[in-house]
Formats: C-alpha cells, structure tokens, sequence
C-alpha cells in the first residue's frame, strides 16, 4: 500500500497497475465491497494491449476501477441506479 499512499500525496501520472493499487487502498474500509484485479489482453491491428483493472462488487452491482489513455473509453460519465 505505500505505492497508493505516494500517489495519494505526490500525484503524478500513474499506469494501470498503480490506478489498481490505489483503488484498493481507497475502497480498504469499505467492508460490504468486493476487490477482484482483474488482468486481460486485447488484440487490434495486430497489436496486443494488456490491462488491469480493479473489478468491484457492492450490494449486487458491478464497476471497475481503472485508467484509460482512449478518450472515447477515459470519459464515460458515472451510472447507478437510485
């Protein structure tokens, strides 16, 4: 966790890896969540991507945290249901 405390207290870029360890530093408390990383590959234009996000569970609902450098992937606005 001292990976997610630096990032908490002297921001700067991060990689996915990282953005996955300070996930699961900031959702640490929460005891009615759960943390699954979660590695995958992808493959376009011949070219293979690798990630990794932190999936998450809460009270039935999924989400993921995660980085992104693809605008149309980065921006996506928060949903849940009321």
């Amino acid at each position: 966790m001292a990976t997610a405390r630096m990032i908490v207290y002297k921001p700067g870029p991060i990689k996915a890896v990282e953005a996955v360890f300070l996930a699961l530093y900031l959702t640490a408390g929460l005891l009615s969540v759960e943390r699954i990383p979660v590695g995958f590959k992808t493959k376009f234009a011949d070219e293979v991507t690798q990630h990794t996000v932190l999936l998450v569970k809460c009270n039935g609902k999924y989400g993921a945290f995660g980085i992104n450098s693809n605008p149309d992937l980065m921006t996506k606005n928060l949903q849940f249901d009321r």
